[in-house]
């Protein structure tokens, strides 16, 4: 059974490199590939250690080192071991967020 749909915020593809730290996991910066990204979160794909729902987390995008805060809302594990999670990001990441998509989309669509 697939789970409900939450979301209220289109998705948009990105494949951003970064780097996240969590909650309880002092000192640790690990990488991670934001694999989709909205206004109001985003889709991660973790190389470190595993987090659980409800972890605060920072993320920190390699091209601008802009951070972002959020909250783990859902952990899912692949066949492979990789972990998914998807986080929602606190109401002071939003503006940045916004900011970070219409630029991604600007310089896609200047191309074309």
């Amino acid at each position: 059974m697939r789970r409900k749909e939450r979301r209220n915020d289109a998705r948009h593809p990105v494949g951003w490199l970064a780097e996240y730290s969590a909650e309880g996991i002092a000192g640790t910066w690990s990488r991670c590939e934001v694999i989709d990204i909205s206004e109001a979160g985003a889709g991660l794909i973790l190389e470190g250690p595993p987090v659980e729902t409800d972890t605060r987390l920072t993320l920190e995008l390699a091209a601008d080192h802009s951070r972002l805060e959020g909250t783990v809302r859902h952990v899912t594990m692949s066949p492979d071991g990789t972990m998914h999670i998807g986080v929602e990001f606190s109401p002071d990441s939003v503006a940045l967020v916004v900011l970070k998509i219409t630029n991604e989309l600007a310089t896609i669509l200047t191309a074309v």
